[in-house]
């Protein structure tokens, strides 16, 4: 079932993108609001998302956004946190193999990695350029179910 998450990892980023950087569009950061698409939708709020996994440690910051999203495959989460640090990823690494996480596979320059458990795969994209440098982004679905 590796071909659903995938698309609904892709689905989920396109939609955090999307609700997070149209700001002429989208509410203040405070503000919750649903997206709606097929048969599903996504509901982003100020914070980390309810139901967003506790075995998942995220990295010390601000958290900007949460992101849910369900449709008939099942849900994933997506959090943005502004870390203190300008290139957090070696913490990031640390903090996932410590909760049992493993790197299954690392994508682009910039340093998306890809992490599983037996309950969860956690993408992590880091920004170490731009605006602003450190800026993390989790996104987490479910690795098995049942």
């Amino acid at each position: 079932m590796r071909s659903g998450r995938g698309a609904t990892i892709a689905l989920l980023l396109a939609l955090v993108l999307t609700a997070c950087t149209q700001a002429p569009t989208a509410p203040a950061e405070d503000t919750p609001f649903t997206i709606p698409f097929g048969d599903g939708s996504a509901e982003v709020t100020s914070g980390v998302p309810e139901g967003f996994p506790s075995t998942i440690p995220l990295v010390d910051g601000d958290v900007t956004r949460g992101i849910t999203a369900s449709d008939d495959s099942g849900t994933a989460y997506g959090v943005f946190v502004d870390s203190s640090v300008a290139d957090p990823t070696d913490i990031i690494n640390g903090q996932l193999s410590d909760a049992g996480f493993a790197v299954s596979e690392t994508v682009g320059p910039e340093g998306t990695m890809v992490f599983e458990s037996e309950e969860w795969q956690v993408s992590v994209t880091v920004n170490v350029e731009g605006a602003p440098a450190g800026s993390v982004l989790y996104l987490a679905t479910v690795t098995k179910t049942g």
